[in-house]
C-alpha cells in the first residue's frame, strides 16, 4: 500500500501539469506535397506564437542532394527560409527549426516540387533532434530544487506552531539545498538555451530569487528572521514552470489554466514538502511527533488538490475525448488516472497516519527525472494543427 501511495502520488505531482508548451504549426507555403508551375522564391511557416530561428534548417535538391537554402529568418510568429533563386524542375525538400518563446526547439520538413505534372514529392530530410542526458540532468535538478524549496516552505508554515523553534535549523538547511538545485540546474539551462525566449527570461528571474533565497537561507540559522524572505522566495519560485510553459500557451484559456497550474505545482511540492519534513526536519528538530500529525495532514490535504487541479488541466489540455487514446499524452493521463485511484484509496487507509520509507522518496526523485523528459509530450490539443511537427528536445530544455 505505501508503494501505491508513492506511485500514484507521484504520477499525480509528474502529470498533467508537466507537459510544457509548444509552438504549433499553423501553415506553410508551399504546403507540404505541392506541386508548383513557377519555383517559388521562399518557404514561410506559420506557427501560433512567437518564434525564433533555431538550428537545423535545410533545403535540398532531392536529386542532387545540394543545398539550396540562401537565408533564415524569424519575425514574430513566421519562419522565413530563402530558397536560392531559379530553381530547376524537380523535387525539393525542406526541413525548418524554430525556438519557441517557452524554449522548445522544435523541426519539422516537407516537401514541394518545381514543374507542372510532376509528381507529388516526398522529404528526404529528417526532422528528430535527440533529448540529451545533459537536457534531463539539468532540468531534473531545475524542478526537483524548485518543489523541495517550496515545499520545505510550505511544510515550515504548516508546523511552525507546533514544533516551534526547534525547526529553524533543519528547515534552513532544506531550504538552502533546494534553491542550491534549482540555481545549478537553471544556470545550466539558461547556458544552453536560446537566447530572449520567455522561458530563458523566467529561469534567468528564478536565478535571481534563487540566490537570494539562498543567501538569506545559508545566514538564517544565525539571523532567525532570515527565514522569512528564504521561505518567500521559495514560494514566488513555484510559478517560475507556469510563467514558463504550456498555462501561457495561446491555446489555453488562460484565466483557467495559469492558476489551476500554480495551484497543481503548489500541491506537488507540499506533498514533497511533507514527506521531506518527516525525513529530514522533525527527525534533526527532535520533534517528530509533535509535528508528524499535522504534516499527515498536509500530505493527505496535498494529493486531493493534486487530483483536483490535474482534471482541470487535463481537461484544457485535450481539445476532444479521442485524445484521451489516440496521443501519447492523452494515454499517460489515463495511466495517471488509475494510479491516482489507488492514491485515493491508500489515503483513505493511511488517513491517520503518513508512513515515510526512503524507497518512496528515490522513487519520487526518479520520477521527477520522467517529468524532465515529460514536459516534451505535446498535450492533444497541439495535435490539431494542419501538420503537426516534429516534437523535439528543448533547445534550454521545459
Amino acid at each position: 500500500m505505501r508503494l501505491a501511495l508513492a506511485v500514484a502520488a507521484s504520477a499525480a505531482l509528474a502529470l498533467p501539469a508537466a507537459a510544457a508548451a509548444h509552438a504549433t504549426l499553423r501553415a506553410t507555403t508551399p504546403a507540404d506535397g505541392a506541386v508548383l508551375a513557377q519555383p517559388p522564391r521562399t518557404v514561410t511557416v506559420r506557427f501560433d506564437d512567437v518564434v525564433r530561428v533555431g538550428s537545423g534548417n535545410a533545403a535540398v535538391d532531392n536529386a542532387t542532394g545540394r543545398s539550396v537554402l540562401a537565408h533564415a529568418a524569424a519575425r514574430g510568429d513566421v519562419l522565413t527560409l530563402t530558397l536560392r533563386p531559379r530553381l530547376a524542375h524537380g523535387a525539393y525538400s525542406v526541413r525548418w527549426g524554430i525556438v519557441s518563446d517557452d524554449g522548445h526547439l522544435e523541426r519539422g520538413v516537407l516537401a514541394f516540387a518545381v514543374g507542372a505534372g510532376s509528381p507529388r514529392p516526398r522529404s528526404i530530410l529528417g526532422a528528430a533532434v535527440p533529448l540529451t542526458w545533459s537536457d534531463i540532468a539539468l532540468r531534473s535538478l531545475y524542478y526537483l530544487g524548485l518543489l523541495t524549496a517550496g515545499g520545505a516552505a510550505i511544510f515550515g508554515l504548516a508546523v511552525r506552531e507546533a514544533v516551534g523553534r526547534a525547526l529553524l535549523r533543519p528547515l534552513a538547511q532544506l531550504l538552502f539545498f533546494g534553491l542550491l538545485a534549482a540555481f545549478v540546474g537553471g544556470s545550466g539551462i539558461v547556458h544552453t538555451a536560446a537566447p530572449g525566449t520567455r522561458y530563458v527570461l523566467v529561469v534567468e528571474a528564478a536565478l535571481g530569487l534563487a540566490v537570494a533565497g539562498g543567501a538569506a537561507a545559508a545566514l538564517a540559522p544565525a539571523r532567525p528572521a532570515l527565514v522569512v524572505p528564504a521561505g518567500a522566495a521559495s514560494l514566488a519560485l513555484l510559478a517560475a514552470p507556469t510563467l514558463a510553459g504550456h498555462a501561457l500557451d495561446p491555446a489555453e484559456p488562460r484565466w483557467l489554466a495559469a492558476p489551476v497550474d500554480v495551484l497543481h505545482l503548489t500541491a506537488a511540492a507540499a506533498w514533497l514538502g511533507a514527506l521531506l519534513g518527516l525525513a529530514w526536519v522533525l527527525p534533526r528538530a527532535g520533534r517528530l511527533a509533535d509535528g508528524s500529525k499535522r504534516a499527515s495532514a498536509l500530505a493527505l490535504g496535498a494529493v486531493v488538490v493534486l487530483g483536483v487541479t490535474g482534471i482541470v488541466r487535463a481537461a484544457t489540455s485535450l481539445s476532444a475525448v479521442s485524445q484521451a487514446w489516440s496521443t501519447a499524452y492523452g494515454r499517460t493521463l489515463l495511466v495517471k488516472t488509475v494510479l491516482f485511484a489507488l492514491l485515493l484509496a491508500a489515503g483513505y487507509v493511511n488517513r491517520r497516519r503518513l508512513v515515510l520509507v526512503r524507497a518512496e522518496l528515490l522513487l519520487l526523485a526518479a520520477v521527477v527525472v520522467a517529468v524532465a523528459v515529460l514536459t516534451e509530450l505535446r498535450p492533444g490539443r497541439g495535435y490539431s494543427a494542419p501538420s503537426a511537427p516534429a516534437v523535439v528536445s528543448p533547445s534550454r530544455a521545459g
